[in-house]
């Protein structure tokens, strides 16, 4: 009878094998922030800026708790917003707040603002209208929104913007807030390097898969358990695919279930994954992966489908959208095969850290099940609209 084989590891190769497991189950512990259930929520607005003979009209939409955070004047008292009825009591303090937040200026001077009207839309949303007068002479307008900077550290405000015949959109974020406006017809950005309306969504697009805790942790439990590059790559394939499709579909109206299920239902095909892990021989996942996917894609809905762009420019956005999804999936997923191809290497890796990490991602996932059941996402969709631009 041979010797019996005994598992026993050079140091270095035992230490490497518990720092690599530290690092594992200290990667899956993140996923456990408690953004978990609103991991999905992405502060969404829109703007119609407009260039007039006298200066500048703003048109702005903002989802309730979005403005509430920005504009502290509707709820004085922090018990809920002010209705459209008592409006009038607060066009004092909201005409400061609003107006030291839109900053409207030229070279020769700063636009004079007004808020000319500001009530509640019927996506249970709030509308701002400003009008700015500015001095005479002005080429060159410069709006600066310091509003940002109060709103949610993701949130991005689409402004569309007219001079005479021309128009454009930009996407704004609290690192690039601002844009000019040439009164010449001639509309720029302020910041040169800018990639557009368009290189915007695509950067949206990567924000949201890579901060998506509950996307990631699905594809990494999906390559935890190993298989042969074809069987992952086909369903890595079959994920993208399928959450593409259901993308698709739900930003373009056809088909929108409620965030109430999306959410624990992606929770739940995280704990899955993890829970067949533990299978001997786990089965081809191409299947269960296009499944899931189509449950995932319209989680990715969630983020795109809140801002109500111009019906002309929905293809293009998804499309610049969805490409910043995979190409940020790309990117964890070559990190994710990179790791575990070292990771296998180590003697142990496949009888210890796997079952170790596959429990912990089915912990997770319930948790997160738990969590999103008694804290469902709240849908805005189509708050974000802007004038008669929601038609």
């Amino acid at each position: 009878m041979p010797p019996r084989r005994h598992d026993v590891s050079p140091p270095s190769a035992r230490g490497t094998l518990r720092a690599a497991w530290a690092a594992l189950l200290a990667g899956a512990a993140l996923a456990l922030v408690p953004t978990s259930a609103d991991a999905h929520a992405i502060g969404l607005s829109r703007g119609d800026y407009r260039v007039t003979e006298q200066g500048l009209d703003v048109a702005m939409v903002f989802a309730r708790g979005e403005a509430l955070a920005a504009l502290p004047s509707l709820d004085p008292d922090g018990h809920g917003s002010r209705g459209g009825g008592s409006l009038a009591l607060a066009r004092d303090p909201l005409t400061r707040d609003t107006i030291e937040k839109i900053r409207v200026t030229t070279a020769e001077g700063t636009c004079a603002g007004t808020l000319v009207d500001a009530f509640l839309t019927e996506q249970d949303g709030w509308e701002f209208r400003a009008r700015y007068v500015c001095p005479e002479g002005a080429e060159r307008l410069t709006v600066a929104l310091p509003l940002l900077d109060d709103l949610s550290h993701g949130h991005r405000h689409a402004a569309h913007v007219t001079a005479g015949a021309m128009t454009a959109e930009h996407l704004l974020f609290r690192q690039q807030a601002a844009f000019a406006i040439d009164r010449a017809a001639v509309v720029s950005e302020v910041a040169p390097a800018s990639t557009g309306p368009w290189g915007g969504f695509v950067r949206m697009g990567m924000e949201h898969i890579l901060t998506g805790y509950d996307h990631l942790l699905f594809l990494f439990a999906l390559v935890l358990a190993g298989g042969t590059l074809r069987s992952l790559a086909l369903a890595i394939t079959s994920f993208t695919l399928a959450h593409s499709v259901t993308l698709a579909l739900a930003v373009l109206g056809f088909v929108a279930p409620p965030a109430r299920w999306i959410e624990p239902a992606i929770a739940l095909s995280v704990a899955y994954v993890g829970a067949e892990n533990f299978l001997v021989r786990p089965r081809p996942r191409y299947g269960i992966a296009f499944l899931f996917g189509l449950v995932h894609g319209f989680g990715f809905a969630g983020a795109l489908g809140e801002i109500a762009i111009p019906r002309a420019d929905v293809p293009w956005a998804l499309f610049s959208f969805n490409l910043g999804v995979e190409i940020g999936q790309l990117a964890w997923m070559v990190l994710l095969g990179f790791s575990m191809t070292r990771l296998r290497r180590l003697d142990g890796f496949g009888r210890r850290a796997v079952p170790v990490l596959s429990a912990a991602i089915v912990v997770v996932g319930l948790l997160w099940f738990v969590e999103r059941l008694h804290s469902p996402a709240v849908d805005t969709r189509g708050v974000a609209c802007a004038g008669d631009r929601c038609g």
